[in-house]
């Protein structure tokens, strides 16, 4: 498990790191407290989000397939159904399948424009937005909680 300390923190809508196994990189164990930490946001936020479900979605970078299955994952566990795409697309179709689907909101496994041996994670909110203040710090908290539980 990772410790607060080591976690990348989220940034603008999300965040971004190298993909590797170290301090402060992207894995799965890192995926696996976005994931809970989101779905406890969510849950607690969005009275509806475990009947109308969240969307995800990856591109085709390093991780990002295994990303997105740690991501739907953790996510029916906590009861929150899932809208997944079969393969790689491009992050604005998630966010308007956000909008088709009336979920409550999306993640987007995609490092976008940054360094190939990055990958990251977008939220969106119901409205298909990137998520942004206060959102972002509550989700933040709420990934941090779930970072430090047994």
């Amino acid at each position: 498990m990772t410790t607060p300390v080591d976690r990348p923190r989220f940034g603008t809508a999300g965040l971004r790191a190298t993909v590797g196994d170290g301090p402060g990189q992207l894995h799965a164990g890192v995926v696996r407290a976005v994931a809970d930490g989101w779905a406890a946001h969510l849950v607690r936020t969005e009275p509806d989000v475990t009947t109308v479900g969240v969307v995800v979605g990856r591109d085709a970078r390093r991780g990002s397939e295994e990303f997105a299955a740690v991501l739907c994952d953790r996510l029916g566990r906590a009861g929150v159904p899932v809208h997944r795409f079969d393969g790689p697309v491009p992050t604005p179709l998630v966010a308007g399948a956000v909008l088709r689907l009336g979920a409550a909101g999306a993640a987007m496994v995609t490092a976008s424009h940054n360094p190939p041996a990055d990958n990251g994670i977008k939220l969106y909110g119901r409205d298909g937005v990137l998520v942004g203040s206060p959102e972002d710090a509550e989700v933040e908290a709420a990934v941090a909680a779930a970072d430090a539980a047994p």
